[in-house]
This record gives structure tokens, sequence and C-alpha cells, in this order.
């Protein structure tokens, strides 16, 4: 892990356990950003600080400075990116660097504090809070302190709390430096990252590995297949029906797992519950093999049923899950649905007469 000495402004290597409080800088990228190489290059050196992202780097260093810490980790310089098993360890490593950074400062380009007066409206709708790579700043570190253009303190994520539930759609709950907001469903955690964009499209689905628990390698040029891929990981390796919990009547029939984060606007209140056991998900180069309840449809479909998946909002009516599928030579096809649709109490009564199946689900 590079680090950037706040004295010298060098970069220094640590590797393990020799890695340093430091503090950690959450930004969006602009023009005339730093790389690893020219921070690197001493010989021009003259050139690097007349970069206009240059000043976002001395700025982190100083307020480092600041709370007496030594180090500071900026990701425009501090990854070589040139280096495809550095920037893949990096990225796979990204929830980390920010969870155990000792502070993380966000730099909020747009916003601008007036005297003292902070504009909510302009703060709300920063860019910051629409890029993919950012939702992750926000959650992992156990302290996260806002800052506008100009370096003027705004407040932390407990004093912005309302102000940051408004412009993300997280819980409060979540954004408390006690809870763990990786606990959340992973419906609920897509919803999070539903309105959120990344300049390259495979970076849809990296910047949620960490989010999600997994770690998978890059593949840049995979592009809307990174997507699939990261929920197929997922799968593998963690029992959340809720991956299921998504809506999109504009893809073709047949799609198991979700296009894109869009596809979960609406789960943000989908949370997966601790029922009966079931087997583990098995997944093939047919599709994926699971346990649930199927029965058949009057229209001549099916519906299988998920009876861990519950949605905050309609308790009064089911914790379960319908989704609507149509058979085809033994493999079961998902058809695509406009909105989620759970059980009423009565037809949650007769489908617990209907006994758990195996079957194959295509992706």
């Amino acid at each position: 892990m590079w680090l950037i000495n706040v004295d010298t402004l060098q970069l220094e290597e640590f590797i393990g356990k020799t890695v340093p409080k430091y503090a950690i800088l959450s930004h969006t990228w602009g023009d005339g950003e730093v790389s690893f190489r020219e921070m690197a290059k001493r010989k021009t050196w003259e050139e690097t600080v007349q970069k206009p992202g240059f000043n976002k780097i001395s700025k982190c260093c100083e307020m480092a400075a600041l709370v007496h810490l030594k180090y500071a980790w900026v990701d425009t310089c501090c990854i070589d990116k040139k280096s495809s098993a550095e920037l893949s360890e990096a990225i796979n490593s990204m929830w980390q660097y920010y969870e155990e950074a000792y502070i993380c400062f966000v730099h909020m380009a747009d916003v601008r504090l007036e005297g003292s007066h902070l504009n909510k409206e302009q703060f709300q709708s920063s860019r910051w809070f629409t890029r993919g790579w950012t939702l992750q700043e926000l959650l992992a570190p156990r302290d996260v302190r806002f800052f506008d253009q100009s370096w003027n303190l705004l407040g932390d994520q407990q004093t912005l709390c309302d102000l940051i539930v408004a412009a993300t759609g997280i819980e409060s709950l979540y954004l408390d430096v006690d809870i763990d907001s990786r606990f959340a469903s992973v419906a609920c955690k897509m919803s999070w990252a539903s309105r959120r964009e990344t300049t390259r499209s495979e970076d849809v689905a990296y910047c949620l590995m960490g989010l999600l628990k997994i770690n998978m390698p890059l593949l840049y040029g995979e592009k809307d297949k990174a997507f699939k891929r990261l929920q197929t990981e997922f799968i593998k390796q963690h029992h959340d029906e809720t991956i299921f919990a998504w809506t999109n009547d504009h893809l073709i029939n047949g799609r198991l797992l979700a296009s894109c984060p869009a596809d979960f606007k609406h789960s943000g209140h989908v949370e997966s519950l601790n029922v009966e056991p079931r087997q583990a998900f098995e997944v093939t180069n047919v599709g994926i093999r699971m346990t649930v309840r199927v029965s058949r449809e009057d229209w001549g479909g099916y519906r299988a049923i998920l009876s861990s998946v519950t949605h905050g909002t309609m308790m009064e009516q089911s914790p379960w899950l319908k989704i609507a599928l149509q058979k085809k030579d033994g493999i079961y096809l998902r058809l695509n649905q406009k909105k989620l649709e759970f059980l009423t109490r009565k037809e949650q009564k007769a489908e617990q007469k209907v006994k758990l199946s195996s079957i194959m689900l295509a992706l």
C-alpha cells in the first residue's frame, strides 16, 4: 500500500502490519488529476504541482497533519494503474482501505459554504452523491468529514445525517458508525447504488465488491457482463434470496439476474429473513439450481415463492416474494415484472402446503 508522507509529499510503500495510521480522501475525479508516476517522479515535480488535481492532494495532507497523522492516501496517485496486478489488488481491497483509515475527508468540489450557511439543496445535489465509488467511501470509514470546494468544514456523517439520507436513500441506521452496513440485504444495498454511475461500465460491478463482501478478478473489457459476474459470485458465497428481488419490464424474458443496479431501485425496503433451512445455491453452465416452492398458475406458467424475502412497508401482507416463471425443456425462465409482488395471507397459507422443490433457473 502506497501512502503519501504529509511532510515531504513523497510516496512510501507499506506492507501488512507495518501500515501506519492514515487519512484518506474521497472526491470526484476531474481534469488534471495527478497520477502515481507523476507523484513519484521528482524530476518533473514543478509540472506536477501545477496540475489542478494536486491541490486536493496537498490539502488532504494538510488536514491529515492537523489531526496529527503523518500519512494520507489518495486514489489518483497512490495506485500504480500501469500495473494490472496492483490495480486489481487495490480495487479488491478498496473497502478495507477506507474502513481502516483513521479519518476520511470528503471534498465536494461543487458545494460552496455561504458564510456559515450550508445550502442544503446544493449539498444534496452534489455530484459526489451520484458516483459509484463514493458509496463505499461513505459507508466504510468510521469517521467521515465533509468539506466544500474551498475546504471549509461542512460537518460529519452524524451532523449531516438527515441530508445524506435524503440524498442517498440509505437509512440512517446504516450511517451509524457502530452498525456494519454490509449486514443489510443485498437488494437493499443494490438500491443504494441504483442511482449512481461510473465512467467505465465494468466499475458498476467492481465498485460494489467490498459492500457485497466478495472478491473477484478484474476483466476490463467485459463491460456489462461484469455485473452479471458480480451477482453470480455473490450467489456462490452468500445465501441471500433478495438478490432476485428486482424489477424491469423492458428486458427479454428469461433473465434470472438483474442487468444493473437500477433494477433494484424499488427494493430499498426488501430484507432477508432467517427461515427454514435451504440447500445452497448451485451455479452451473446451464443456470442456477435452487430450492423453492413452485406452483402452477391459472395462465399456464409458474411462480416461485421466496419465503425468506420480506418488504418493510408491506408487513401487513406477507413476507413471501413471488417470481413469475415459464418452463421450457425442464428449465425455468424468469418473466419480467413491473413491480415486486408479495403473497397475500390467504395465498401464503395455501403455499405452506406446497413442498419445496429443487429447480434449475436459466441465467
